[in-house]
């Protein structure tokens, strides 16, 4: 079995109807997955919910926690934008909370259990500066993900291959002064 880590809360990130990043794009990859001959194989996760592991103490060790509160605070507000292209919603604090989470769950089924895993999972995250959003992105999920691989698993080196239309900034510059973390980008703009 093949694990698919995947929740239905992570739609309830409000974009809006014409932005890129939508929920419509999760139930796309959800419904072609179920689609394949070998959908049978796959094995459909929760996430660990938020309540039962220290997600913000993961974010925190990539994120300021000034820029944690602001997402927070604006999501409490009914929702906002970090930028022209980051819409924040009611629910997207919570939901990039349960992201996160998911990440963190694919690390420990590769590092504990040796499985392959994979996490469909929004929003997204590879633009995300330590100290704001931007670029549709809220948490580096991919750098959290990595730091928690070190911090829990004892990874000493880990490499991040990101394959996107664009160059993931925020992963890259997280890792830029660590040795031991690896980035490497097959974008294609800029």
């Amino acid at each position: 079995m093949f694990p698919v880590f995947y929740s239905q809360a992570f739609l309830n990130h409000k974009t809006g109807a014409f932005h890129p990043e939508r929920p419509e794009r999760l139930n796309a990859i959800e419904a072609a997955l179920k689609a394949t001959p070998w959908s049978p194989k796959l094995d459909w996760r929760t996430p660990t919910p938020i309540d039962d592991r220290p997600v913000l103490e993961s974010i925190e060790r990539v994120h300021l926690p000034e820029y944690v509160k602001l997402v927070r605070k604006m999501s409490q507000r009914g929702g906002g934008r970090l930028d022209t292209d980051t819409p924040v919603s009611a629910q997207t604090y919570e939901v990039a909370l349960l992201a996160v989470s998911a990440w963190l769950d694919g690390v420990d089924c590769v590092l504990e259990r040796g499985e392959p895993a994979f996490v469909l999972a929004r929003p997204p995250g590879h633009h995300a500066l330590p100290e704001k959003g931007m670029g549709f992105c809220i948490f580096s999920n991919a750098a959290i993900a990595a730091h928690y691989a070190r911090a829990k698993h004892g990874a000493e080196r880990v490499a991040v291959v990101d394959f996107d239309v664009h160059h993931g900034n925020g992963t890259q510059e997280i890792f830029w002064s660590d040795k031991n973390m690896f980035y490497g980008s097959t974008h294609q703009m800029p």
